[in-house]
């Protein structure tokens, strides 16, 4: 139960900067869908930390430190959905080219 609110909210932190990071390129006149993959560990490296950033904000960690569960391995868990979008994208990309 816990496990999947994270999931979502790390899709959902993930998309936000995915968008953030395609405007930026666009600006840059790069290509807004195929990253380098420094700036794609970038992401996830974002995604790490703001994700770190929310739980602090929302003050849930003694919450979860009751349930017996580490911060850290909330934190993994809502990185999840951009490693493997990310893993995903790549690929993808060096299938079509």
């Amino acid at each position: 139960m816990v496990g999947r609110a994270y999931l979502i909210r790390g899709a959902w932190l993930w998309l936000a900067v995915r968008v953030l990071f395609s405007v930026l390129f666009l600006l840059l006149s790069a290509s807004p869908i195929h990253f380098p993959a420094v700036a794609s560990a970038g992401l996830v490296a974002l995604v790490f930390i703001l994700s770190y950033i929310d739980l602090r904000r929302r003050r849930e960690t003694d919450f979860l430190h009751n349930l017996g569960i580490p911060a850290v391995l909330i934190v993994l868990v809502a990185t999840l959905p951009a490693v493997v979008a990310e893993s995903a994208i790549h690929i993808a990309g060096s299938l079509i080219k």
